[in-house]
């Protein structure tokens, strides 16, 4: 919006309309984020247009004067809460409203503009965005240079494309998330440093607030952090450690509380032995960081159940959970519920990142496991990525959803910029370098691909089912059957069309005709495409073709029927 259509709004009317949104439901049951808002609108009325962080913390949040936003991301995740409600309330409630506030990605200075209603009901700022979304992708590179990522291994073999900052840490994409307060460590054992402990601390709180499906809380220092009370429907976890000291080394054991159930969901504990504390530690919080919040961790799966199986919590929320259930298997039903339900979310809140993601992660599983053979599956899957990075170009989760989809497309070279978008936006997201790994080992880049699956491994307590069947691929190229062998037995996905193929081909290897047979007689039995175009299916997740015709020539010589012509 241009400086004259800001001006063009008066104070009284902006007053009238941080009345407006008061009302709002979101507002109503949150005192913090009708401090922040009003804080914010006050300062832009007072025509402050470069607000500080510092300034927010203590001014509106009431954080102490020893606030430090390098090490408490608690600024950005207010303020990416204040974004989702203010989206939220003009989805909905405030729709018709005179006047519409903004708090614009990547800035602490809210705007005011004027709705005008189309015939469709989409208010004008939607419109202003969608077109000026990839000109601010452009602003925000070129803003960040300075701090780009270091170089990084690309799909085609050179570093390429735009970068952006590794510092910086995500706020969350939408209502009903569950909250994690980072607690302080009782570090109370003689002989500790404590420095390390709250650097420890600290590390864990910020990588964990690169993650989009969780806010995160935590002090800066040594003083307690009081926990939010959880309002209706919303969730709160509280991970705490107990630090002391052993014979030779230092043993922290983490503790995770569901609050909102009152029981512990999970504790596990660390020896930290003298050395290299950077490498422990950052060993350390990619171990939680992945066991806890990744689709499959402990925090997602609790909130499956008390969503999916207990119907509480916020609905759009439900529907990520569902579309994060429903890519474990390869199911019809559950890709055609997930879609439905994603694509209902994104009429009704246009603004939703990880709907339009997880949308376009259903869609090219549709077209990678030849579960329908609708048209324009991958089409549809990009302008679903696409839209969630207009929504929000600083989400690691959208530009991995646009990197998947371009492989897919095979367009490496924009498969390759979207990669490195997600792993600067996230580095601290193992999944994300996990796919990519394995995404080397099918264009044939065994080697590559290997070492950063290998790279990555110690993170997964137990391997997804994606990572093994990339590490299997891997092993069985090289020739290892041993090792590809045990990475079959670690798999956990029972219902995953891969996994049946790669059990025929262990079976192939082994001379046992009969129970290979068998394998992919399961496999054809859970999606019959595979019978009769086994060739074409494998070359839409396998683009070399020598090793789609390995793998189909270790089938026909154990009497397997898998070409197709």
């Amino acid at each position: 919006m241009d400086s004259e259509s800001r001006t063009a709004v008066g104070g009284d009317e902006v007053h009238e309309a941080l009345r407006r949104v008061f009302a709002g439901p979101a507002f109503a049951r949150s005192p913090q984020l009708r401090r922040l808002l009003e804080y914010l609108v006050e300062r832009a009325l007072a025509g402050d247009q470069q607000i500080k962080e510092y300034t927010i913390a203590v001014a509106a949040l009431g954080r102490p004067g020893s606030f430090d936003p390098d090490h408490d991301a608690s600024v950005r995740v207010q303020a990416g809460r204040l974004r989702r409600s203010l989206n939220t309330y003009y989805t909905a409630q405030g729709r018709d409203d005179p006047v519409r506030i903004m708090l614009p990605v990547g800035s602490y200075a809210v705007v005011f503009e004027r709705q005008r209603t189309t015939r469709q009901g989409a208010v004008p700022s939607a419109r202003w965005w969608r077109g000026r979304s990839e000109v601010f992708i452009g602003v925000l590179v070129l803003a960040i240079a300075g701090l780009a990522a270091p170089a990084m291994v690309c799909l085609l073999g050179t570093e390429s494309g735009p970068r952006v900052a590794t510092a910086a840490v995500m706020t969350p994409t939408l209502d009903g998330l569950p909250t994690i307060v980072v607690a302080q460590f009782d570090d109370s054992a003689a002989g500790i440093d404590l420095s390390v402990m709250l650097g420890l601390r600290r590390r864990l709180a910020a990588v964990f607030s690169q993650f989009e499906t969780a806010n995160v809380v935590h002090a800066t220092g040594h003083e307690p952090v009081e926990s939010p009370r959880p309002a209706a429907g919303e969730r709160t976890y509280e991970l705490s450690a107990a630090v002391t000291r052993q014979a030779d080394s230092v043993r922290v054991r983490f503790q995770l509380a569901d609050q909102s159930a009152g029981t512990v969901a999970w504790t596990q504990a660390f020896d930290v032995e003298p050395g290299d504390n950077d490498v422990q530690q950052k060993r350390i919080v990619h171990r939680l960081a992945t066991t806890l919040l990744q689709p499959y961790g402990v925090i997602t799966s609790r909130e499956r159940a008390h969503h999916l199986h207990g119907g509480g919590g916020d609905w759009r929320y439900r529907c990520v959970l569902q579309a994060m259930d429903a890519l474990r298997d390869a199911d019809e039903i559950a890709y055609a519920a997930a879609r439905t339900c994603l694509e209902q979310v994104i009429e009704s809140d246009p603004a939703h990142t990880l709907a339009y993601a997880y949308l376009a992660s259903i869609l090219n599983r549709y077209h990678q496991h030849g579960v329908s053979d609708q048209p324009g599956l991958l089409d549809a899957a990009l302008a679903a990525a696409r839209r969630a990075v207009h929504t929000n170009p600083v989400s690691a989760q959208a530009h991995f959803a646009l990197f998947i989809t371009r492989f897919n497309m095979r367009d490496f070279d924009a498969a390759e910029a979207a990669m490195a978008q997600a792993r600067a936006l996230n580095p601290d997201d193992l999944l994300i370098r996990s796919e990519y790994g394995g995404r080397l080992v099918t264009l044939g880049r065994v080697d590559e691909g290997m070492a950063i699956l290998e790279e990555v491994a110690y993170a997964f307590q137990a391997p997804p089912c994606t990572h093994g069947l990339y590490a299997f691929l891997g092993h069985y190229l090289r020739g290892d059957m041993g090792a590809a062998r045990r990475r079959v037995q670690e798999l956990t996905c029972p219902s995953y069309p891969f996994v049946f193929l790669v059990k025929a081909l262990v079976a192939a290897h082994d001379g046992d005709k009969e129970a290979a047979r068998q394998a992919f007689a399961s496999l054809c039995a859970l999606m019959p495409a595979w019978r009769s175009d086994l060739r074409a299916i494998l070359g839409r997740t396998i683009p070399d073709p020598a090793i789609v015709e390995r793998i189909l020539g270790d089938l026909n010589a154990a009497g397997v029927t898998a070409g197709g012509p």
